[in-house]
């Protein structure tokens, strides 16, 4: 993507900013860390919005065989015993769906439910931070953290351990001792991991030697199943009530494993296939088992995983008999985006699967895309979610073994990139897209680190990385476009990659994002680095370097040095009239900054001259309501109020301020910055009841959504004080 394509202004009293578009990925935060199932809900988006505390993962099906366990578990859910509890087992047999169980459980009696997704450890631990700041923790507890200043496992101990009566969750943490403190196993329980007599800490995990796990830990071992057990799951599943005997042997040739067997149910369940018994099953099973022992593979005939890619195989033949021969291409593509994480249905754009051969040629590609889900969705091998489809889901173990077959090699990956490089619609500044940057952030974080060997691809997820890192950050996501932005950084710092025009772009973005994230130092340090890099790499009179500069001038702004900032906006205006195209809207851009820092010095008259000319400029090429001409309407109205004209001020506000919440939302950090301007008018024309309900209104959301100590946050808390 090219970097001039993500160029945004991020507006507002604070002032202007302009951009044009391990650590590795675990860096990115999934859904904000918190990354708790069946988010899609109204309810799940207004939990995410209150803190990142999403709903449990609903299970489908009763647990079978696995009431001791489930009993004994949720017994500690209602009474911890000083100790974390730990479901260990191989994949596919069933430790998610018993968390799920006494999660649900634990929620039905109103107890605190928060469910970590830790199979990347890097993204596990910044969902524990997310925790903190819903459990009360302050802004400036948070960055002290960053700065090493104080442990993060400490924080949020100390702040669960003020509560009582929760369960935490860690599914899939497979790899325990990352999330110890400092290097030390996580047996040492001092890091993110930690027993409690407060709440019930409960964890999925692979690992099964105790000694990984400490004498903290309880363990839970599972294995397969009971023979009885795993024959009502088949029937259960299947929906076949006859066949005891055939079931058994079934259950048996399955090893008794649950995802096997929920696999093969699935396929008996689905009215197009031609398998009506579990007997005729068996024959199909035992006749392709033979067929893949015969290829080289990394199990043995003995190994219940094999099982498992046995029945998927057989429900994939059984999709290539109905003619949909491309369902296998389908089902390794969607593996190489994030397991378990919803994928949006609208990636998946019908006219480049049909361009790239996954779809066969022939009229309604959308139609047949569908068709191919539900039928996949139907066999168990991916779960749909809406109707029409709004998203999917793969299971970890399917997506594995799927990523291991992509023959030739690399097929699926290209194509998994291509697909979110949609030139299309998704533009970073447009709030409709917003959405959507929020949607695949997770699984541009499950693709970089699998296109890092392919340099070609590599830089195409440069692209795609940077707009979604300005996609987030004018969606007034800071704190995962900063987290993204230095997740490419160090990504491409370990590939010896500086000078890539979108690399330098994403940079870009992670200053900006640590700006308007209220750590302006930060983000100096950030920009000035970058400003060399660019000036090295790229030169002194290309478009990048320049928007850098003029985001240093806006930090030089913040801090009061008014007269290095317009010496230094009119230079990069110079060389902007100079080398970019008439009437090209970063030109504009930096008027505006030129005009802010004209306001502060008080030199009213020529503000309102370039307010006057910005604002027209906006308004003939992007209309009235597009974010960056409501920035220009925001100085206008400031320049009014700063003379005194307050009723015109004041209806200026009202208009900017519905269309703001209309346009960006009405907790968008524009949104809440020009409510809390147009409070100061309130308050100006004497209106002082409305203007402290609008301050205390706007302080509240900025306290929930930016911390306490964010700048934004003490500016309107400054404003509340002196009108009280």
């Amino acid at each position: 993507m090219a970097g001039a394509a993500a160029g945004a202004v991020l507006g507002g009293p604070g002032g202007a900013g302009v951009g044009a578009t391990t650590a590795l990925a675990a860096t990115v935060l999934t859904e904000y860390a918190l990354r708790l199932h069946s988010s899609r809900s109204a309810a799940g988006d207004a939990a995410r919005e209150a803190g990142g505390v999403l709903p449990v993962p609903a299970g489908q099906h009763t647990v079978r065989g696995r009431d001791q366990i489930i009993k004994a578990v949720d017994g500690h859910a209602k009474a911890p015993d000083g100790r974390f509890h730990v479901l260990t087992g191989l994949g596919g047999v069933g430790k998610t769906a018993i968390a799920i169980e006494v999660a649900r459980r634990a929620r039905g009696r109103g107890q605190p439910v928060w469910w970590v997704a830790a199979s990347d450890p890097g993204e596990a631990g910044r969902a524990m931070l997310d925790l903190a700041q819903h459990l009360g923790a302050s802004r400036a507890e948070i960055e002290q953290i960053h700065t090493g200043e104080r442990s993060g496992p400490d924080l949020v101990w100390r702040l669960l351990e003020s509560r009582r009566g929760w369960m935490l969750v860690f599914d899939n943490l497979d790899e325990p001792d990352a999330l110890g403190r400092e290097g030390r196993p996580v047996a040492d329980a001092r890091g993110w991991v930690r027993p409690s007599e407060s709440g019930l800490v409960l964890i999925t995990s692979r690992r099964t030697d105790r000694a990984v796990w400490g004498t903290a830990a309880a363990q839970h071992h599972l294995d397969i199943l009971e023979r009885e057990a795993a024959v009502r799951v088949l029937h259960d599943i299947s929906g076949v009530a006859t066949g005891g005997a055939d079931a058994g042997r079934l259950a048996a040739r399955l090893g008794d494993l649950p995802l096997a067997l929920h696999l093969a149910g699935a396929y008996l369940a689905d009215r197009f296939t031609d398998v009506a018994t579990f007997g005729d099953y068996l024959s199909v099973f035992d006749r392709r088992f033979g067929e893949l022992m015969k290829a080289p593979a990394e199990a043995s005939p003995d190994d219940p995983r094999q099982a498992i890619t046995t029945t998927w195989e057989i429900s994939l033949d059984s999709l290539e008999l109905r003619g949909l021969r491309w369902s296998r291409k389908l089902l390794r593509l969607l593996s190489r985006y994030a397991p378990t994480i919803p994928i949006p249905f609208s990636l998946l754009l019908p006219e480049i699967l049909e361009a790239e051969g996954l779809l066969p040629a022939g009229p309604d590609p959308a139609g047949r895309l569908t068709d191919g889900l539900r039928a996949l969705h139907s066999l168990g091998l991916v779960r749909c979610h809406g109707t029409p489809i709004e998203a999917l889901e793969v299971h970890p173990l399917v997506a594995d073994t799927q990523r291991h077959h992509d023959q030739p090699e690399g097929v699926s990956l290209r194509l998994a990139v291509r697909l979110l490089d949609d030139p299309r619609a998704h533009n970073p500044s447009a709030p409709a897209d917003w959405p959507y940057w929020r949607s695949v952030t997770p699984h541009i974080s499950a693709l970089l680190p699998q296109t890092v060997q392919d340099r070609t691809v590599f830089d195409l997820m440069i692209g795609i990385t940077n707009t979604a890192v300005w996609g987030l950050l004018h969606g007034g996501d800071f704190r995962a476009a900063e987290l993204m932005g230095r997740a490419l950084a160090e990504l491409a710092d370990g590939r010896a990659i500086e000078g890539q025009p979108d690399l330098l772009v994403a940079r870009h973005g992670l200053g900006m994002a640590l700006l308007r994230g209220g750590r302006p130092m930060e983000a100096r340090a950030e920009l000035l680095d970058l400003l060399a890099t660019a000036r090295r790499t790229i030169g002194e009179d290309e478009r990048t370097t320049l928007d850098v500069r003029h985001s240093l001038a806006n930090i030089s702004r913040q801090r009061g040095d008014f007269e290095a900032a317009e010496r230094e906006l009119n230079a990069v205006l110079d060389a902007q009239v100079r080398l970019l195209p008439t009437g090209d809207l970063s030109i504009s851009h930096t008027r505006q900054s030129l005009g802010h820092v004209l306001t502060d010095r008080g030199e009213l008259e020529r503000a309102q001259e370039v307010c006057r000319t910005v604002l027209e400029e906006r308004r003939a090429v992007l209309g009235d309501d597009h974010p960056w001409t409501l920035s220009s309407r925001h100085e206008h109205a400031k320049l009014l109020h700063r003379r005194e004209d307050l009723p015109r001020a004041s209806r200026e506000y009202d208009t900017i301020v519905a269309t703001g919440a209309e346009v960006l939302g009405a907790e968008h950090p524009s949104t809440l910055d020009w409510r809390h301007a147009r409070a100061l008018v309130l308050r100006d024309l004497g209106r002082r009841a409305e203007a402290v309900a609008e301050c205390r209104a706007v302080f509240e959301t900025r306290a929930r959504r930016l911390g306490d100590d964010h700048p934004s946050t003490l500016s309107v808390l400054r404003s509340l004080r002196a009108m009280t």
